[in-house]
C-alpha cells in the first residue's frame, strides 16, 4: 500500500514537470518567435521620414526632389546633374564661398545657415576632368547656352551661386534645411532660377519665380575630396 502510494506520488510529480517544461519550451519559443519577428522587421531609412537636415558650411549632403528621386551624375563624361536612376551617385559639400568651404570660427553653431542663405555647392565626385571633385557650374550665358550644370573643369567654371529658403516649415524656421527647399541660382548674368524638364536634367533658367523643391540629407565627408586642397585649380 505504502509503495503503491510512493509510485503515485512519483507519477503525479513526474506529470507536473513535465507540464511545467512544455509550458516553458512554448514560452521560450513563442519570445523567440517574437525576437525573431522584430528583427527581421527592415527598420525603415531615415530619409523615408525626415524630410531634411540643417545645413552647415563644410558638410556633406545628397539631394532628393520632392519624388524622392536622388541627384547625381549622367554617366558621361561631364557628369551632367540630374535626378531618378541611372545616375552615378555623388555627394555636395555645402560651401560658404568659392576656394573656402567652412567659415573662420572655431564653433559649430556659427557654421549652421540662417533661412534664407546663398552658398556654393562642391561636387565630391566630380566628372572626367575634375575627378577630386569641384564647384558646380552652368552652361549659361554669356559663355555658353543650355543651362546644364556640371562639376566644373578646364574653363568651363561658370560657378553657380546657389540661394535657398525653407518651404512649408513646420520647425524651426530660423535654419536654413529644418524644411524642404526651394531652391534656385543668384549669381548668373542671364538666369536667376531653377527647373527640372521631363528629362530629369536639372537646369537654369532666366525667371527667378523658378525653382526646384529639394531635400537635403547629410552624409559623412569623404576625407580625400575638400576644396581647400583645390585653391590652385580654381
Amino acid at each position: 500500500m505504502l509503495l503503491s502510494s510512493v509510485k503515485d506520488a512519483l507519477a503525479a510529480a513526474a506529470l507536473t514537470l513535465s507540464v511545467f517544461t512544455q509550458q516553458a519550451v512554448a514560452h521560450a519559443k513563442s519570445s523567440n518567435n517574437n525576437n525573431n519577428n522584430n528583427q527581421n522587421v527592415m527598420i525603415p531609412d531615415d530619409d523615408a521620414h525626415a524630410m531634411t537636415t540643417t545645413l552647415r558650411y563644410g558638410h556633406c549632403y545628397i539631394i532628393k526632389n520632392s519624388n524622392g528621386e536622388q541627384l547625381g551624375h549622367q554617366p558621361v563624361a561631364w557628369g551632367y546633374l540630374r535626378f531618378g536612376d541611372g545616375n552615378k551617385k555623388t555627394t555636395f559639400r555645402v560651401c560658404q564661398s568659392v576656394g573656402q568651404c567652412r567659415l573662420p570660427h572655431t564653433s559649430p553653431y556659427r557654421q549652421i545657415l540662417w533661412n534664407p542663405s546663398r552658398f556654393w555647392l562642391f561636387d565630391v565626385e566630380g566628372n572626367d576632368y575634375s575627378p577630386q571633385g569641384s564647384i558646380v557650374a552652368a552652361n549659361a550665358q554669356p559663355f555658353s547656352s543650355g543651362g546644364l550644370l556640371y562639376p566644373s573643369a578646364s574653363t568651363a567654371r561658370y560657378y553657380v551661386n546657389f540661394w535657398a529658403e525653407n518651404d512649408r516649415c513646420g520647425a524651426d524656421e530660423r535654419y536654413l534645411g529644418n524644411c524642404p527647399l526651394k531652391l534656385r541660382v543668384d549669381n548668373l548674368r542671364d538666369d536667376q532660377g531653377l527647373t527640372v524638364g521631363t528629362d530629369k536634367f536639372l537646369r537654369v533658367t532666366k525667371s527667378g519665380d523658378n525653382y526646384v523643391n529639394v531635400t537635403f540629407h547629410e552624409r559623412e565627408c569623404p576625407e580625400d575630396r575638400d576644396m581647400a586642397k583645390l585653391d590652385g585649380e580654381l
